[in-house]
């Protein structure tokens, strides 16, 4: 499942100024898979859809409130118009966008046509859904009551409205188009279907018991004149043949949120909710794949007989999606096909200037003590590091074969600390380093403790822990501090009788 929003993208804990930063410097930052051009919205998106002839690509969002029109033959934005309220739902009315249809807030029913705005009403009561009834040139509302209300274009009015048997509102309406007929779902799980010649309800369907209880369609998708997917408040995408009266496959989203959005793709059923899309096989709601943006999802768009679906989202950027294996991509897009073969010949990264670490693997590398500072961000079940400071770390700890990980991570340790130029040397290494310096009394002395360490009489005072030097004592630290004081204030003495003896000799020559 390729997300073509972003060719790579940052971290979320970036700056502003540092993503800035980062796209200058590496060019490959800056590219991005842009299907149409200014697919977004200023704050968030809430509806697509598609033309019938499939030239043209709507959206509309907010804020303000607004419809945007785009041509997919040129990848770009057609028109952009503003409305009053915000918009719930669209409909083409012709094959492309000279005519459409929107219902918005507050009641109100606006028509478009190619030049821009064409009239606005209001509808008797608040608006839930809208269909386009092509059989009767109609256009049917699904109001907040038991109503549905028809207007007929041709006519230029409204006609008598059909009563339906739900106990307080409808909720959703679709049209099959290859039956023509209207089907109605209901706050109480009903989904009635309307038959426009006799203008009479001719069937109804109680989805309740199959989803334990009451709850409101939430969505209708009629995938030809026998077969019918319904969603439910509850989460559930049931698909249905209409000549019978329980459902052939009942699948559960699990999250207790509506489902939305139901597509059909070959043998496969894809359905969306707030929080994830869902793909399976129709015949035993097996599952196939799933997609969680991370954001939540208001509709959800498939493109018919291809792999690409779009999102609009709570965000102002619409989410494309290419799944391959469900088919190719769309004709104005072709060229995706050719870019994911490209894609799945190269390794993919999730950052690249940062490498994701396990906590284990953190404790290998020495870095656990980095966990709660700026230098790690928890992701998950692990974090993410610099990936400069990772090869750094890598390259401290990288020795013979013979190394173990304590010895590896003990150099890494002595090599990072800070205060090791502080530290007490021990006697034996500042004899070493005196005998070295070719210091002659410190040699002597040294000579002589060998002397000491070998008599028997006074052997056991190097061997007994009782006997031992605490380095971390307080009294130690005194008498090394009063030692380092000691050798300063020699150092300085020879240094004066030096430049004395240079004095002197220089005035010695000058007097020959």
């Amino acid at each position: 499942i390729y997300n073509l929003l972003h060719a790579q993208s940052l971290p979320d804990w970036l700056s502003d100024r540092k993503k800035r930063q980062l796209r200058k410097a590496d060019p490959s930052l800056r590219q991005s898979i842009q299907l149409v051009q200014d697919l977004a919205m200023p704050n968030l998106c809430n509806y697509l859809a598609l033309s019938p002839d499939q030239q043209y690509l709507f959206l509309l969002g907010v804020y303000k409130p607004r419809m945007n029109c785009y041509e997919l033959a040129n990848l770009s934005l057609k028109f952009e118009r503003c409305i009053d309220s915000p918009a719930h739902k669209l409909v083409s009315i012709s094959e492309d966008y000279s005519k459409l249809a929107l219902l918005e807030a507050e009641r109100w029913l606006e028509l478009h046509s190619q030049q821009g705005h064409h009239y606005k009403l209001r509808v008797p009561a608040e608006g839930r859904d809208l269909a386009w009834c092509s059989w009767t040139g109609e256009l049917i509302v699904a109001t907040a009551g038991q109503q549905l209300h028809r207007l007929n274009l041709e006519l230029g009015r409204f006609m008598q409205p059909w009563t339906t048997e739900a106990a307080v509102e409808n909720c959703r309406c679709a049209e099959c188009p290859q039956n023509g007929l209207l089907f109605v779902g209901t706050d109480d799980a009903k989904v009635q279907a309307w038959d426009p010649r006799p203008k009479a309800a001719v069937a109804t369907l109680d989805v309740g018991p199959e989803v334990g209880g009451l709850s409101s369609v939430s969505c209708l998708r009629p995938r030809d004149h026998v077969t019918l997917g319904v969603g439910m408040a509850t989460g559930h995408a049931l698909i249905y043949d209409i000549r019978e009266r329980r459902p052939c496959v009942v699948k559960d989203h699990r999250y207790g949120v509506a489902v939305h959005s139901i597509a059909f793709h070959g043998d496969k059923v894809i359905s969306s909710d707030s929080k994830c899309v869902k793909l399976w096989h129709q015949a035993d709601g097996c599952p196939y794949t799933a997609v969680e943006p991370g954001v939540n999802i208001n509709h959800m768009l498939h493109f018919p007989n291809s792999g690409l679906l779009m999102l609009a989202c709570e965000q102002p950027e619409v989410v494309p999606l290419f799944i391959p294996e469900l088919g190719p991509a769309p004709k104005f897009c072709s060229r995706l096909d050719n870019e994911v073969e490209e894609q799945e010949r190269t390794e993919t990264v999730l950052y690249d200037n940062y490498k994701f670490l396990t906590r284990e693997q953190l404790t290998s590398l020495g870095l656990s003590s980095l966990i709660g500072t700026e230098y790690l961000r928890a992701f998950m079940h692990g974090f993410f590091i610099d990936s400069r400071l990772y090869e750094r770390a890598k390259l401290a700890l990288s020795g013979t074969g013979a190394d173990t990980a304590a010895l590896r991570r003990e150099r890494l340790r002595e090599a990072t600390d800070g205060l090791a130029a502080g530290r007490i040397r021990r006697t034996e290494a500042a004899a070493g380093a005196a005998a070295a310096a070719g210091d002659a009394d410190a040699a002597r002395v040294n000579r002589s403790l060998v002397g000491v360490v070998t008599d028997a009489r006074f052997g056991d005072m190097f061997r007994r822990e009782e006997f031992a030097v605490d380095a971390e004592s307080e009294e130690f630290g005194r008498l090394d501090q009063l030692r380092r004081a000691a050798a300063k204030k020699e150092k300085r003495r020879k240094m004066a009788r030096e430049k004395a003896g240079r004095a002197e000799r220089l005035a010695a020559t000058a007097n020959q």
